[in-house]
C-alpha cells in the first residue's frame, strides 16, 4: 500500500494540527490553584506571621521606614543595622536587622533583585546546574555564596543579639533574589547552629517570599522544618528552572521567554525532570496563597494552602495575566492579610489537622 505525496503531507499537518491542539489544551486549562488543589489550609497563626515578617521585607526597600511608601510604619528603635549597597560591595543585596520586641524576634530581612544594579546580576550569573555541592545535594552557586558572606558579617551581632534578648527566635526572610539567600542562610545557620549561639532549632526559621529554586530536591524536603517558601498563586518564579540569569537579564522581552519555558516544560515528562540530581526546588515547606478559581475571573476571598511537596513542586508555568503581577511581595501581602481577615471570622477558623502529610 503507497500513499502519494499530498496524502502524506495531509497526515502530517494532521498530526501536527493534534499535537498543537493537545498543547493548547494542557498550557491553557492549567490554572494556578491545581498546584495545591490537594493540600490542607494553613492555620491563622501561620498566615499571620506572613504579614508581620512581609512587612519588615518592604521596609527594606523604604528609603525611611517612618514614611513608608508601600510598608507599614516601622519604629526606628526596632532597627539595629541596614546595610546599603556601599556596605555589600557587590557580594549580596541591601539587607535590614531588625528587633522586634513584640514578637520577640530578630529578623534579617533581604531586599530583591535591583533591576539597575549590576552587583544582582552578578551574584545571579555566578551558577551552573550542578555545579555546587552542599552536603548530600546541590545549591545556587552565586546565591550560596552570598549567604555564606552574610553569615560571616553578622554572625557576631547575630550573637549578641541573641545572648542579650534570651528566649528570641532568629527569623530570615527575603523577597525574590533575598529569599534565595535568606533560605541558603537558613540551611547553613540549621547544619551549624554554634555560629550565632545556643539558639534551639525550633527558633530558627525562614519565609522567602516569591522564591526562586535554590537547593536540589532532598535538600528542599530535608529542610523543611527551617524554610517555609511563600508562593502567590501564578507567581512565575518558583515555577521556572530557566536560569535566574537568563530570567532578571532578559527583563524586556520577559513574556517572550516565559512563553519559550511553557513549551518546553510541556514537552518534557516529569519522569525526565526528577531523574536529574542537579536540579534545583524552591526550599522548604510551601505556602500557595490562592485567590482565583479555574473558569471563574472573580478575586475570591484568598485562601493559604500548605504542604511539603515532594514531586509537582511548581513545576509548570501558568499562562496567566497576573504571572508576573503575583511576584509583587505588595500584591502578596495584601492577600496574605486578605487571609487573615477571611481566618479571623469565627465560621472561618482552621485548626491545624492532627497529621502533618508530605505528599
Amino acid at each position: 500500500m503507497s500513499f502519494t505525496s499530498m496524502e502524506v503531507a495531509i497526515f502530517g499537518a494532521s498530526a501536527c494540527a493534534a499535537v498543537c491542539a493537545q498543547y493548547a489544551f494542557i498550557r491553557c486549562g492549567l490554572h494556578g490553584s491545581f498546584t495545591s488543589a490537594s493540600w490542607p489550609e494553613a492555620t491563622l497563626p501561620d498566615v499571620q506571621e506572613l504579614t508581620r515578617v512581609s512587612n519588615l521585607v518592604l521596609s527594606v526597600y523604604e528609603r525611611d521606614v517612618t514614611e513608608p511608601r508601600f510598608s507599614d510604619p516601622v519604629p526606628p528603635a526596632c532597627v539595629v543595622k541596614s546595610v546599603s549597597y556601599d556596605d555589600t560591595r557587590g557580594q549580596c543585596p541591601p539587607y535590614t536587622i531588625f528587633l522586634d520586641l513584640d514578637a520577640r524576634d530578630i529578623c534579617v530581612a533581604i531586599r530583591g533583585l535591583h533591576l539597575t544594579h549590576e552587583a544582582d546580576y552578578a551574584v545571579l550569573l555566578n551558577n551552573r546546574t550542578g555545579q555546587q555541592r552542599l552536603e548530600d545535594g546541590f545549591a545556587h552557586k552565586g546565591l550560596l555564596q552570598a549567604a555564606w558572606w552574610l553569615l560571616e558579617r553578622e554572625a557576631d551581632t547575630l550573637k549578641e543579639l541573641l545572648q542579650s534578648n534570651p528566649g528570641f527566635s532568629l527569623t530570615t526572610s527575603g523577597h525574590s533574589l533575598g529569599s534565595g539567600i535568606a533560605a541558603l542562610l537558613t540551611l547553613l545557620l540549621a547544619s551549624s547552629l554554634d555560629r550565632v549561639g545556643d539558639l534551639p532549632p525550633g527558633k530558627l526559621h525562614c519565609l522567602a517570599f516569591a522564591p526562586p529554586r535554590v537547593v536540589s530536591l532532598n535538600l528542599a524536603v530535608k529542610y523543611s522544618d527551617f524554610i517555609t517558601s511563600v508562593v502567590l498563586q501564578d507567581d512565575f518564579l518558583p515555577r521556572t528552572a530557566l536560569p535566574l540569569q537568563l530570567i532578571f537579564g532578559a527583563a524586556l522581552c520577559l513574556p517572550c521567554l516565559l512563553a519559550f519555558s511553557c513549551m518546553k516544560d510541556t514537552l518534557v515528562p516529569s519522569w525526565v525532570l526528577y531523574q536529574n540530581p542537579g536540579r534545583l526546588y524552591i526550599p522548604g515547606r510551601v505556602l500557595h496563597i490562592v485567590y482565583t478559581k479555574f473558569c471563574s475571573c472573580a478575586s475570591l476571598p484568598p485562601v493559604v494552602k500548605e504542604a511539603v511537596p515532594r514531586e509537582e513542586r511548581f513545576e509548570h508555568l501558568v499562562c496567566s495575566m497576573n504571572a508576573l503581577q503575583d511576584h509583587s511581595l505588595v500584591r502578596l501581602r495584601a492577600k496574605a492579610q486578605g487571609a487573615v481577615t477571611r481566618l479571623s471570622e469565627p465560621n472561618c477558623a482552621t485548626m491545624a489537622p492532627a497529621e502533618q502529610v508530605m505528599e
